[in-house]
């Protein structure tokens, strides 16, 4: 969840959060940074200390407050809703597969991802603009750079 002035939400279950690499390393992350013969070892603070680098950002984490507590109510009904609608519709085209990370059975919200064979995900979403006026976020955003293809420089 995203508010202004670059304030977000970082949420997931404790042990994957206890146990993944930072995003940032940076005051506050770090609990102790080692320099010694063979590099530099840096020792990560413990729980969510861990995901939060630099000095916090007050002046977001109070207007991602407002926007929660402004939004909350009317959110909740609009985005159960159109969890059912997202849910209940491809289950009925054949070749679509709705794709869960954490199971069927899980709580979600109507942001989902899913697969249709036989189709790459820039025909699927010019389908689904031009046929049934839907916007569909398509290909991979902001994938982890140490997967991203290495480009070659030309001879």
């Amino acid at each position: 969840m995203r508010a202004p002035f670059r304030s977000g939400v970082q949420a997931g279950r404790p042990a994957r959060l206890r146990d993944a690499e930072p995003y940032l390393a940076g005051g506050g992350a770090n609990r102790r940074v080692i320099s010694g013969i063979v590099g530099v070892t840096v020792e990560w603070q413990q729980g969510c200390a861990r995901h939060e680098a630099g000095s916090p950002n007050v002046v977001g984490v109070c207007a991602l407050a407002a926007v929660t507590r402004a939004r909350k109510a009317p959110l909740v009904a609009r985005e159960e809703a159109l969890l059912h609608r997202t849910l209940a519709k491809p289950a009925t085209i054949p070749r679509v597969k709705m794709l869960s990370l954490l199971g069927d059975n899980s709580p979600r919200v109507s942001a989902t991802s899913f697969v249709a064979d036989g189709w790459t995900s820039s025909h699927l979403t010019v389908a689904f603009s031009a046929e049934h006026g839907i916007g569909v976020r398509n290909s991979m955003f902001y994938p982890d750079p140490r997967t991203r293809p290495r480009s070659t420089p030309s001879a």
